[in-house]
């Protein structure tokens, strides 16, 4: 899915379920401790799906993570999010966690996550941060 199929996808999801969409990615077990990581209310096996969420936890120890499916950047929240965020409190690191607002969230209303396996690049990452400079070359004229 690229950038536009995911949005459009995420806009179609939160119409028809009236609910908060999260865009989520495969990652490697060794990388999940560098982002969000989704806690799914049932199986993933089929990862081009929508999936009801749990929980979520920041940056969790790899042998702590609930899945492989991390938080990738991507939202389309329901008005509930703001209430949500003036409740959480400082988690991760001493900052307010949009992951700890959502997990709040959760506990009120559904939120699903829309998994998908392409179309970002975490330039925090080397080859990611290469990648991406690639890809935008190729797509320019000179």
């Amino acid at each position: 899915v690229d950038n536009s199929a995911l949005l459009k996808t995420m806009l179609s999801d939160f119409e028809e379920k009236d609910s908060s969409i999260i865009a989520l990615m495969e990652v490697p077990e060794d990388e999940i401790s560098s982002y969000g990581c989704a806690k799914l209310e049932e199986d993933a096996a089929d990862r081009d799906k929508l999936v009801e969420l749990a929980g979520l936890v920041e940056k969790p120890k790899p042998n702590e993570a609930p899945s492989n499916l991390a938080v990738s950047g991507r939202y389309i929240f329901t008005n509930h999010i703001f209430d949500a965020l003036s409740k959480t409190k400082p988690g991760h690191g001493g900052e307010i966690q949009l992951t700890d607002a959502i997990t709040l969230l959760i506990e009120s209303e559904q939120v699903f996550g829309r998994v998908f396996n392409n179309g970002r690049f975490d330039i925090g990452q080397k080859v990611d941060w290469l990648l991406a400079n690639v890809e935008m070359a190729l797509k320019r004229d000179d």
